[in-house]
């Protein structure tokens, strides 16, 4: 699909990089898993350098500040679980599934209704789920001072 199909619906005009580097596809995402197709790794890592520069950027200026959230294993390592598992299963991240709604692909749909479920079972359990996620608490860890 095209940047121009993807981005015909408003509500996915900034999913539209994502449509133009071929994420909008659920089997880009798949071939990511399994080895052959490094678009992903490719767009997001250049998200993640555009991002980090920019914040760069403003911290100089004042603008922000950085927040060093907790490392906390058990809420990594569950997370990191269940979103491989489902992004491998349904083909899609959060922003390819939107990307993947512009450009029509009915599977985008499913996968977006089940990761808002899937979040919805999240803060409902939340309560229950808390000491198991805020177990192997490292504190606020910097890179630098590690």
């Amino acid at each position: 699909m095209s940047a121009r199909t993807c981005s015909a619906w408003p509500p996915v005009w900034p999913s539209a990089p994502c449509c133009s580097a071929g994420l909008s596809d659920s089997a880009t995402i798949k071939n990511q898993f399994s080895g052959t197709d490094w678009r992903v790794a490719g767009t997001v890592g250049t998200a993640v350098a555009m991002g980090g520069v920019a914040f760069e950027q403003l911290r100089r200026r004042g603008v922000v500040a950085p927040d060093v959230k907790p490392v906390k294993l058990g809420g990594i390592l569950s997370g990191a679980a269940l979103f491989g598992t489902g992004m491998t299963l349904g083909g899609y991240c959060p922003g390819t599934a939107v990307a993947g709604v512009g450009a029509g692909h009915r599977d985008a749909g499913w996968a977006l209704l089940g990761m808002s479920a899937g979040a919805l079972g999240f803060v409902r359990a939340y309560p229950a789920l808390k000491n198991g996620l805020d177990a192997g608490d490292f504190g606020r860890v910097r890179l630098g001072a590690a």
